[in-house]
């Protein structure tokens, strides 16, 4: 490694630079290419006049590039190193910020490191720095045999069981990589190359289609609505046109009106009503008053009866059942309707019930809707994760988990479209892809479905390069 390699390449090109490299490869020689001796461990003379301040203060401008918040936790006294120490993995980088430009250069890539690895803050890693000008700093090095900055040190449950010497920008993402997973073993998805599957986007799908509003009314008013379209007529379809107004007066009339026409229309005349709700749910304030409603102590809400009207009824027509599901495919959307409906909500039976049965419609745009569904069930567990700072593996599985699974997998065998398939697969693949429960009951499920042979199988037929490309990772998950 070159002995510059400290300092920014753009400051040693210059001829102030090039002027400048004696000293600074006094500086650098002092101790190893990229260490800082310590005071008081038998330091060598250091370079002194106006030429080295100068160095210092081009080498600190040049690389403080430090977050205005840190990662970090600063460490200034044993009490403190000590209480820390007591979690199960802790790296601590000793360092000498004002006098050792290593230090400085390695300093916001540790912090980098420390940021990446946040979601293992719940698990127990800290990520510490003891500056050595700070408090019992130098004590605290002497009392670890630290010698040089900057020295990282590297404790599984209070006990040192590696170090690193020296800013090696690699050798440290290495090392701590390595003790992280030393530490907690990682979910054995995180040692695949999974391209495909890793590039499904986690964000939501919406179905975000605005109706002709006069021709929606007009229908209700046809399947024997009554006055019941005023209230939709003069304050509903302004709010969804983006008129103001007293939104939670006029959620509460509308919910009124639109529970007594559910309950006594036929179940095929209810589709503009409920494609009303579906427009609503990309409002949100609206989002925020319906989280509200839908809460065990808030009654009554919108949605319970046009879930239970779909599932009761048989063989529903196609623009009813299609509405259903896009209202469903919307509910889903903002992550604290999902955290709701998905956690322990009376009305997730409902939803998963609807889901499966459509996944296996014979018409090809409501298995493609039931599969837009899926696809939102299945990245809510990595929007909470990444909302929670966690990773998907370590949260709560679900005990629906398999169900969804297990329809994915035949749905995924039965499906002639490429397009839907498609949809199918990246909602297989985000359902299965750091499952919590892969090991326990998701890998023996897809075994005992032949879930692999029906993947590859039909991997072989589909004409789309990245539809097949997901349909081969998939198959090494099962």
């Amino acid at each position: 490694m070159s002995l510059m390699s400290g300092l920014p390449a753009e400051f040693l090109s210059t001829p102030f630079g090039q002027a400048m490299r004696p000293q600074i490869d006094a500086m650098f020689r002092r101790t190893a290419p990229s260490e800082h001796q310590v005071a008081g461990t038998n330091p060598m003379p250091p370079t002194t006049g106006p030429s080295a301040n100068l160095l210092s203060s081009i080498a600190a401008q040049a690389t403080d590039k430090s977050p205005e918040t840190s990662p970090l936790t600063l460490v200034s006294s044993m009490s403190n190193l000590t209480s820390i120490l007591k979690y199960p993995a802790v790296v601590v980088n000793f360092t000498n910020t004002p006098g050792c430009p290593p230090c400085r250069v390695i300093k916001p890539v540790y912090e980098a490191i420390a940021a990446e690895y946040a979601s293992y803050e719940a698990k127990g890693a800290r990520f510490v720095e003891v500056e050595l000008g700070s408090g019992e700093g130098r004590e605290i090095a002497s009392r670890y045999l630290v010698h040089a900055t900057p020295t990282f040190l590297f404790f599984r449950d209070g006990k040192k069981v590696d170090e690193l010497k020296g800013a090696s920008k690699k050798e440290l993402a290495m090392k701590v990589q390595t003790f992280l997973d030393g530490c907690f073993p990682r979910h054995p998805h995180r040692k695949l190359y999974l391209p495909a599957i890793e590039a499904i986007p986690r964000n939501p799908i919406t179905s975000a289609t605005v109706p002709a509003y006069p021709a929606l009314l007009s229908k209700l008013e046809s399947f024997g609505a009554g006055g019941k379209v005023v209230v939709l007529r003069d304050r509903v379809v302004p709010f969804l046109e983006g008129e103001a107004c007293d939104l939670p007066s006029l959620v509460t009339d509308w919910t009124a009106a639109s529970n007594e026409l559910v309950s006594t229309l036929k179940p095929e005349s209810t589709f503009p009503l409920i494609d009303l709700w579906r427009v609503a749910l990309l409002n949100p304030q609206f989002v925020s008053l319906l989280a509200l409603a839908l809460s065990p102590a808030f009654t009554p809400e919108p949605i319970s009866p046009i879930l239970g009207l779909a599932s009761s009824t048989t063989s529903p027509s196609k623009p009813f059942l299609l509405t259903v599901l896009r209202l469903l495919t919307n509910i889903l959307a903002p992550l604290p309707l999902a955290n709701l409906l998905l956690s322990a909500s009376p009305l997730q039976p409902e939803i998963l019930s609807i889901t499966v049965d459509s996944l296996l419609h014979p018409d090809t745009s409501v298995r493609s809707a039931a599969a837009g569904v899926a696809l939102n069930i299945a990245s809510w567990r990595h929007r909470l994760a990444k909302e929670q700072r966690k990773d998907p593996e370590d949260l709560e599985d679900k005990e629906w988990d398999v169900e969804i699974v297990s329809a994915l997998v035949e749905a995924v065998g039965r499906e002639a479209d490429d397009d839907v398939a498609h949809r199918l697969l990246a909602a297989l693949a985000l359902m299965l892809y750091l499952s919590p429960s892969y090991a326990s009951s998701v890998k023996p499920l897809l075994e005992v479905l032949g879930a692999k042979g029906t993947i590859e199988g039909k991997s072989r037929g589909y004409k789309k390069k990245e539809v097949k490309k997901l349909a081969e990772e998939i198959g090494k998950l099962c």
